[in-house]
């Protein structure tokens, strides 16, 4: 009997422990994620653009943040003050959140409905098409606050520097029908590599790739300073009222044209720290 006590008192312990440290504690690990996924149709782009769900907000215990927009807005990052954290931490409950364990497949879903979740570094909650009654109380005001958080961070960080990966998917017979037989005018940006596009590694893909629509594919790596400052600068000329932001940027080079896609990598540090505690999480 004493034996039980003891464990039961030591669980007591773990489940607590994590209130108790604030959620800047100073490590590197990830101590709060928003994230979202699934919903339909998505588009053939959408495991590259978001290889690990929709990460919309990453804070590390040194209040490192970073956001994650669609691919036309890339990454944001900063740090928040000792305040904004503090404030941040009250708004999404985070001594409940701590506690929490709901999995929105216990949700009652709707039809092609996605999910959103909030982590901290122990508990979770997850809801899908809004949380349901025997969700935890305060999860859906917790996801709520959250989001309102990535939106306000996401315009106070400044853009991501460093690599980026890029996907191609051939539109030339696509355009081709848009001009010839519906007489659409299109535009295209150029190229801004030296090198070829169909000599590059990855870099163009077919639509119905069955490795690029499960998320198995292997995508262009841009680590040169030179090439991913050009695919960034040609992101940011491309007009996002121009077409649908779920769209890749037009390119095109010699007679042909394709959809370009370029994604922010996270720091190795962040993305390695990310992985870890999303493979903690239950998965779509």
């Amino acid at each position: 009997m004493i034996a039980i006590a003891r464990v039961c008192f030591c669980l007591l312990l773990l489940a607590c422990a994590d209130t108790a440290r604030p959620l800047c504690d100073g490590s590197d690990d990830i101590r709060l994620a928003l994230f979202d996924g699934g919903g339909g149709p998505l588009p053939e782009s959408y495991a590259f653009i978001h290889p690990s769900d929709h990460a919309r907000l990453l804070i590390n215990g040194q209040c490192q943040f970073h956001v994650e927009g669609d691919h036309l807005d890339g990454i944001r990052t900063g740090k928040l003050s000792t305040s904004e954290a503090e404030q941040l931490a009250h708004d999404v409950m985070w001594d409940e959140l701590a506690t929490w364990s709901y999995d929105w497949h216990q949700d009652q879903s709707c039809p092609d409905a996605g999910y959103a979740t909030i982590a901290g570094a122990q508990g979770f909650g997850s809801c899908s098409c809004g949380c349901d009654a025997n969700a935890p109380s305060g999860l859906d005001g917790a996801l709520l606050k959250a989001y309102e958080w990535a939106a306000r961070l996401a315009s106070e960080g400044q853009a991501l520097a460093g690599p980026v990966s890029a996907l191609a998917l051939d539109s030339t017979e696509q355009s081709k029908v848009l001009t010839e037989v519906k007489g659409a005018s299109l535009s295209f940006e150029d190229w801004p590599l030296d090198r070829e596009m169909s000599a590059i590694d990855g870099l163009i893909h077919s639509r119905s790739e069955e490795a690029l629509l499960n998320g198995n594919a292997t995508y262009a790596l841009f680590s040169a300073m030179a090439d991913y400052t050009k695919l960034r600068e040609m992101r940011n000329a491309h007009d996002p009222n121009a077409s649908d932001r779920r769209a890749g940027i037009p390119v095109k080079e010699g007679s042909s044209t394709y959809d370009v896609f370029i994604r922010d990598e996270l720091p190795d540090a962040v993305a390695q720290s990310w992985a870890t505690r999303r493979s903690t999480l239950p998965k779509p």
